[in-house]
């Protein structure tokens, strides 16, 4: 609930719920009796306070530059009905009203309008984008994005800075025993971070069972307990200064109510019957009872997504069953401030055994993918690159280490603490890499590969003209390594090296268990005006160009085809799978066409060719000539169309010409595709159609719904958008029983 109670006489008002599509309603109750008047669903998001003005209720739909405010008539029966602030829109961020005038702010100013005919009646300076706005008592309360407040009334008073800030919790000491398995099941647990349930109807044990959570763990905890104890043990635990900070009472009259709480949420769950308990606890999480202790085993039906394709074969489909995410699992941190501008296209999120591996700028954060409670946060000074669909993933995970590279070094961090264990660099693996950075990072079992670059070849640069230059229209340069090797992953040394004596395009790279396949061109890339980046048609069309593949132990040229391409070509990527190699690439005509060629993996001979044409414009500004193919199961995804891997038949009852709009390339399940189509969207393989999965969130530019671990997984990736719609959080969506 973010909207707040609006007092009016014996009646109060609130308007609950972030998400329309899993409940979102407009109340009134009784102040005497707390007794429900009615409940209205609503079909939008409200945040901020609710207004009164002439009998009707406003509440604020969130993040609108159009102003757009949400209006429900106040009486038993409620009408829903959208009203236009229509202000200038110089004033697109913050707006409250009497009346007989609308206040308005601004970036860097308030202003008063009149209400009949927007005329400015006053302005004056703030700090900051002025975006919450409120009338008092005759007085006008400002907030603005600086964390400045301000007061406008007879005179104009500057208040100091407000800063948040969290003081830690002090565990509660008192007398009590242990609980016989609940030691064991604490010491059992991969991380101490997360969320427990404490299901218990006598006060002494629950306690006891907070006191030694609050002392051996980090968790959150949530105690559902009965109704006529409710109120001692809430008490207790705010006297000693934990309750809403570590600990929080749910009261019920039936201790087996625990169908109020989303499956797999909690990562330790203690009752009287921990079986019955079970289904809660995420995978790799423990129930417990007097009797024992049982670790929930991972779900066969859970895939993983370990590189920025999914895995090192450039797929874009994980291995996951699931179908029908349609319930909100959480939702929250991490949230925009960290994240990397949307429209810059970084590389996406990783999942592994449900950790989630967000990359943030120049920083990873792990979270737990079942509930969203943060695990570690690690800083890799200089992590951060751009414009990735021109280059390659910084980051690989498996089920004990996440990698991730910056500058000339790569480094191995623990999968649940984030702490180091490898580094490597590349100027003391060879001394041919002096000045040299890391390119590309795949994760093979026991094998790091690795490719060398010139420097500054990767785009950093958090601005508007590396937007242009990286991520959009036509002719931009493909970022480039010169060599490629293999290191051990526990080691840094290097097992083999092949150097290209030329330049190898990094979305060319892709590995399959048995090889590393690659494309090399003659041309130095090095030699380029910005060294280690070049455009295909430099690579392919004026030099001789070749696909090249490596024994991925020895790192020996296994088989190598010539490449051609035709005239125009914009963007080419290489994906395989077990039999298969994919070489795809775009190119224009009057409008943007995809060559698609199927190559045997072990000797490189044809095994089909085709052209579609995606009917898209060429030039185009979202990503028209830059979407990425999938492999899923047997068939190969080139939007819209698809078609049987091994024989190029195409898929009739198959096409994604209606998902609407959306800049960002295709991700994948075994049992659907995901994307962006203004909102969250998917297509289901089982029943060929085309689902809103939020109407409330935006995903970023690139890849950012993971389908891993059982779940839908998108971290916030919208970072730097202005458009219309009203959160900007990280969500997980779970498959409906």
């Amino acid at each position: 609930m973010r909207t707040g109670v609006l007092l009016d006489g014996d009646v109060g008002y609130f308007s609950a719920g972030l998400f329309p599509k899993f409940g979102a309603t407009h109340g009134a109750f009784e102040l005497a009796t707390g007794k429900i008047l009615q409940r209205t669903p609503l079909d939008v998001t409200t945040q901020g306070p609710l207004e009164i003005r002439d009998g009707r209720i406003f509440a604020h739909t969130g993040r609108n530059p159009a102003g757009r405010v949400y209006r429900i008539v106040a009486a038993r029966g409620v009408e829903l009905s959208a009203e236009s602030r229509d202000v200038p829109s110089e004033y697109a961020y913050g707006f409250a009203a009497t009346s007989d005038l609308r206040f308005v702010g601004g970036d860097g100013k308030v202003a008063a309008l009149s209400a009949t005919s927007a005329e400015v009646q006053w302005q004056t300076q703030v700090q900051g984008k002025a975006y919450s706005i409120m009338v008092l008592d005759g007085r006008l309360l400002v907030s603005t994005d600086t964390g400045h407040i301000y007061c406008f009334g007879d005179v104009l008073n500057e208040l100091d800075v407000v800063h948040n800030s969290e003081t830690p919790s002090k565990p509660a000491t008192a007398d009590g025993g242990n609980d016989l398995h609940l030691g064991h099941a604490v010491s059992s647990l991969p991380s101490r971070h997360g969320y427990s349930l404490i299901v218990d109807d006598n006060v002494e044990s629950i306690q006891r069972r907070i006191r030694t959570l609050l002392d051996q763990t980090a968790m959150q905890i949530v105690a559902l307990v009965p109704d006529e104890i409710s109120p001692q043990i809430r008490t207790y635990w705010f006297e000693q200064g934990v309750y809403g900070q570590r600990v929080v009472v749910h009261s019920a009259e039936d201790q087996q109510a625990t169908q109020r709480y989303a499956a797999s949420i909690f990562n330790l769950a203690i009752g009287a019957d921990r079986r019955s308990m079970l289904p809660l606890v995420r995978p790799g999480g423990v129930a417990v009872d007097q009797a024992g202790v049982d670790v929930r085993a991972k779900p066969d039906s859970h895939g993983n997504w370990t590189h920025m394709y999914a895995n090192a074969g450039n797929t874009a489909c994980s291995t996951d069953t699931a179908v029908d995410h349609h319930q909100l699992q959480w939702f929250g941190e991490p949230g925009p401030r960290a994240m990397v501008d949307r429209h810059l296209r970084t590389m996406p999120s990783l999942c592994v055994d449900g950790r989630l591996y967000v990359p943030a700028l120049d920083r990873i954060i792990a979270v737990d993918a079942f509930n969203g409670a943060p695990l570690w946060q690690r800083n890799v000074p200089g992590m951060t690159r751009v414009g990735v669909l021109k280059d390659c993933g910084f980051m690989a995970a498996d089920a004990t280490s996440v990698f991730a590279s910056a500058g000339d070094t790569c480094l191995s961090l623990d999968a649940w603490t984030g702490e180091p264990q490898v580094t490597w660099s590349l100027s003391n693996l060879s001394a041919d890499w002096p000045d040299r950075e890391w390119g590309a990072l795949l994760l093979l079992d026991d094998q790091l590969i690795g490719s060398v670059t010139p420097v500054g070849a990767a785009r950093r640069t958090i601005d508007r003209s590396t937007i242009l230059e990286a991520a959009y229209s036509d002719n931009r340069p493909i970022v480039c390594s010169e060599s490629i090797f293999a290191s051990p992953r526990d080691a840094a040394e290097i097992t083999w090296r092949y150097d290209a004596d030329g330049s190898i395009p990094h979305p060319s790279i892709a590995a399959n268990g048995r090889h590393v396949f690659l494309v090399r061109s003659e041309f130095d890339s090095a030699q380029s005006a910005v060294p280690g980046r070049t455009t295909w048609d430099v690579m392919a069309r004026e030099n001789t160009a070749e696909m090249v593949a490596l024994d991925e132990r020895t790192g020996r040229v296994t088989w190598k085809q010539p490449l051609t391409v035709q005239a125009g070509v914009q963007n080419l990527y290489s994906l395989c799978s077990d039999q298969f190699l994919v070489v795809v690439h775009s190119f224009n005509q009057t409008t943007v066409h995809y060559d698609i060629r199927v190559l045997h993996t072990e000797d490189g001979s044809l095994v089909w060719h085709t052209t579609i044409d995606s009917q898209k414009k060429i030039g185009g500004d979202h990503g028209e000539q830059d979407k990425h193919p999938l492999i899923v199961d047997n068939r190969l995804i080139v939007e819209p169309v698809a078609f049987e891997l091994d024989s190029g038949r195409s898929i009739a009852d198959f096409s994604l010409n209606a998902r609407g709009y959306g800049c960002g390339t295709l991700s994948a399940s075994l049992s659907g595709l995901f994307f962006r189509s203004g909102n969250p969207a998917c297509y289901q393989f089982h029943d060929q159609q085309i689902q809103t999965l939020t109407k409330t969130t935006r995903p970023g530019c690139w890849i950012n719904i993971i389908p891993a671990s059982g779940l839908l997984l998108i971290p916030e990736s919208s970072s730097g958008c202005t458009c219309n719609f009203p959160i900007q959080t990280s969500l997980a969506l779970a498959p409906t029983e």
